[in-house]
């Protein structure tokens, strides 16, 4: 992650993969981060010898969260918040998301596999010509 990020910290994860990345995002949280669980598609299981003890040092919050149980009501409030709150900050450069690695459309099975490694730090991207 230091060599992605380098000796940068961030605010805050939002986090898909769960497990495999819990012991590298408290690494990388600043003082009073908060890492947002998504989803556990690196497992669910933390792997022994993980130290927690960032999470009291840091003043850190790990909250989870998913939508599967929300109703349209509030997927659809949460979707207008989300453009009138964060596209706009997205679009003045203050929050950027991380690109890990960039494919043409015409290396598509490459993507794919780099995706199945698991080995990315941040957005595959592909571009089309």
């Amino acid at each position: 992650m230091e060599q992605k990020m380098g000796k940068e910290s961030c605010d805050i994860i939002i986090d898909f993969i769960g497990a495999s990345y819990m012991e590298q995002n408290l690494s990388i949280l600043r003082e009073d981060g908060r890492s947002v669980l998504l989803a556990t598609l690196g497992g669910k299981e933390l792997p022994a010898g993980i130290k927690i003890d960032a999470i009291l040092k840091k003043r850190l919050t790990i909250q989870g969260s998913n939508l599967r149980a929300r109703d349209l009501e509030y997927k659809g409030k949460l979707t207008e918040e989300i453009q009138q709150r964060l596209i706009p900050l997205f679009e003045s450069g203050k929050i950027k998301p991380i690109i890990d690695k960039t494919f043409k459309i015409d290396d598509v099975t490459k993507a794919h596999q780099c995706l199945e490694e698991n080995k990315t730090i941040g957005k595959v991207i592909l571009t089309i010509d």
